[in-house]
């Protein structure tokens, strides 16, 4: 259910950067931090059920990364307090989490290998649960801050775009 928060706030975080007034920035955050809070809860249920980090497939991995870019983003909204960055961080958020969500339905196959939501048994590979704590989540956090990235940056070409006038507010977004 996160990714229904995250696209309330994306819808919401759309408003807020065109009004700039605090009631509808707030509205954002609180929506953002919901759908971050039930992404949360959703995560820990299943590393208590799994008795692992839970990264051990594509469906496990792009919640995952869906997470980071999430995470990243509040972080750098806390920091910069700019709007950029959790309106992009709820919006790789719900597409992580709606993809998965969605994926057996758009590709009619329920049990579809590495994209079911069910808790299965690791690999060899990556029973050692240091290496699968280290390197895994690790690595997966750099997709999650480039996805991050590709979502600002693809905010900064339409505002080139669509807006060539505005100098002073792309500026703005050049200094991230």
């Amino acid at each position: 259910r996160a990714w229904m928060f995250y696209l309330a706030a994306v819808a919401v975080g759309a408003i807020a950067l065109r009004v700039k007034g605090k009631p509808a920035y707030f509205t954002m955050m609180a929506l953002f931090l919901g759908g971050m809070a039930l992404h949360v809860y959703g995560f820990a249920l299943r590393c208590l059920i799994a008795g692992r980090p839970p990264v051990s497939n594509m469906y496990e991995s792009v919640i995952w990364v869906g997470f980071g870019a999430v995470f990243f983003g509040l972080i750098f909204e806390i920091i910069y307090k700019r709007r950029y960055f959790a309106v992009c961080g709820a919006a790789m958020g719900f597409l992580c989490l709606a993809l998965m969500d969605m994926a057996p339905v758009i590709s009619g196959n329920a049990k579809m290998t590495g994209f079911s939501g069910e808790i299965s048994p690791l690999v060899p590979v990556l029973r050692d649960n240091f290496w699968l704590t280290v390197h895994v989540l690790t690595i997966t956090l750099s997709y999650a801050a480039f996805m991050l990235t590709w979502a600002l940056g693809h905010v900064t070409l339409f505002k080139h775009l669509f807006n060539p006038a505005a100098k002073a507010e792309q500026h703005e977004l050049h200094q991230f």
